[in-house]
């Protein structure tokens, strides 16, 4: 009698075991489902090109060619309303990506988290593959590709998504030329934004003077504020003081105090509540 007691408990047992087995699956399954989708995301976002990354998520985009007064044609991106149709009396936001970088800097993060003729070509499916060989979640090597990018920009593990890495490396470094390059190791020593330095002799032909001349940053009226961080090694605290001193009308110098690095700006994990919300308020 005993033992005929203990079968339905018995019977209850082994069908509560297997329902919550069945539900264990379903969940490791669906989350199998969800990673293999994110990476196959982040696969293809590493290789789209702008127009692609943009429209692949749903937005409008225009694609424009500007020749300057010096001869360079400049391809500008515009996404010209929100997924909700045209609206009126929205303001202009205009963004300029670093330098080595391009048009995808503000858009690796996705759209849940991101803001908005050459002579070196860097080998963009290389770098793509490497990255996402390399630098993916999962990938014992990807803590090398972040201490990479740390020791360059800042560590920040805390903000950093590492996650995005591949999709980093499949857009950035871009097309720069060597002597941009020259120029940015120019002002990086002389600790002054000017022209490019041809040397004594050249100078004299082209500036008439032998040394290159500033240039004017007072003539920038419009009105500026400036985002820093102190932790941002390739443009710190003092750089920003500097030309907070020299604007024509600066409204305020903001220190982040979540100090994330240089390349934390567009690829953090909450630049969204940190300075994004912040910039359109």
């Amino acid at each position: 009698m005993e033992h005929q007691s203990l079968v339905p408990v018995l019977i209850l047992t082994i069908a509560i075991f297997a329902n919550v087995s069945l539900a264990v699956f379903q969940s490791q399954r669906n989350g199998l489902q969800f990673r293999q989708q994110k990476l196959f995301e982040i696969q293809e976002d590493a290789v789209i090109t702008v127009p692609g990354l943009i429209a692949k998520y749903g937005y409008p985009v225009e694609e424009h060619s500007v020749t300057t007064e010096d001869g360079y044609i400049l391809s500008m991106y515009r996404i010209p309303h929100a997924k909700s149709g045209p609206s009126h009396n929205r303001p202009v936001v205009y963004i300029q990506h670093g330098f080595l970088s391009n048009s995808a800097e503000p858009l690796l993060s996705g759209p849940e988290n991101a803001l908005g003729i050459y002579q070196l070509t860097p080998q963009r499916a290389l770098l793509a593959s490497a990255g996402q060989l390399f630098c993916s979640d999962g990938s014992p090597t990807q803590s090398f590709c972040a201490a990479g990018l740390y020791g360059l920009a800042g560590f920040d593990q805390k903000n950093f998504n590492t996650t995005i890495l591949p999709i980093f490396f499949g857009h950035i470094p871009d097309n720069f030329a060597i002597k941009e390059l020259a120029h940015f190791s120019q002002l990086a020593r002389s600790g002054k934004f000017r022209n490019f330095d041809y040397g004594t002799v050249g100078n004299l032909k082209i500036y008439n003077g032998t040394e290159p001349p500033d240039y004017d940053l007072s003539k920038v009226t419009a009105p500026v504020a400036i985002y820093c961080s102190e932790n941002d090694w390739q443009s710190s605290a003092v750089d920003a003081d500097q030309l907070f001193q020299e604007l024509g009308n600066p409204i305020g110098k903001f220190v982040l105090a979540e100090r994330p690095n240089h390349y934390s700006y567009f690829n953090g994990k909450n630049m969204r509540q940190i300075l994004y919300s912040r910039m359109v308020e």
